[in-house]
């Protein structure tokens, strides 16, 4: 950001390269690394603490044993269930980054590719496997191969709106089929809003 004008440590960062004082450079680049990783890491230490105190709440305002039981069981059902597909899903989306021609990218997703290219990305959200780990390697690694920024955004809205294992594995069973069907109805429009909105800006 500094590099640009907007300040920060980045300003820094950028007055050091130019005075060739390459031994603070780095310092400062190793201490954005550690402080990205520090703050990513308090972001999900902190929602998982805050998921458990949630849990916990609900667990014991169950009306009897019983019911607790009963709410461990399918707690340990549904990890029985997701667990192995993580794994899956994680090794699949490094193996895709990795395998990703670059050639086809840029003729499917590049600057080219017109509404074909938002088609297409729409089309392909709903049906990535897993979840935010896998679509976002996609995204970065659709990036890296000379995706459009503007398809990539489309592609992870999409995902993010009708993603098919999400719809199938939590929100149709736990929301019903009236209200589910009429969420996805209601968000049809959104990918296309999102794919003119970041094309133009």
């Amino acid at each position: 950001l500094g590099i640009v004008g907007a300040g920060g440590i980045g300003f820094l960062l950028s007055d050091r390269i130019a005075a060739y004082r390459w031994g603070e450079a780095w310092s400062i680049i190793f201490l954005i690394i550690v402080m990205v990783y520090v703050i990513d890491w308090l972001n999900i230490l902190i929602g998982t603490l805050l998921l458990g105190a949630v849990a916990l709440w609900l667990y014991w305002r169950l009306p009897n044993a019983t019911w607790r039981a009963a709410g461990m069981a399918n707690a340990w059902r549904m990890a029985q269930f997701t667990a192995p597909r993580i794994v899956v899903a994680l090794l699949g989306a490094g193996f895709f980054a990795e395998l990703l021609p670059p050639e086809e990218v840029r003729a499917l997703f590049g600057e080219g590719a017109g509404v074909s290219g938002v088609l297409l990305a729409i089309a392909l959200g709903p049906i990535t496997p897993g979840g935010a780990f896998v679509s976002f390697a996609a995204g970065a690694a659709a990036l890296k191969a000379g995706a459009t920024s503007s398809l990539v955004v489309t592609y992870v809205t999409s995902w993010s709106l009708f993603s098919a294992s999400r719809f199938l594995a939590y929100e149709l069973p736990l929301m019903g089929r009236q209200l589910a069907l009429r969420r996805l109805l209601l968000c049809l429009p959104v990918p296309f809003l999102i794919a003119g909105a970041a094309h133009v800006v």
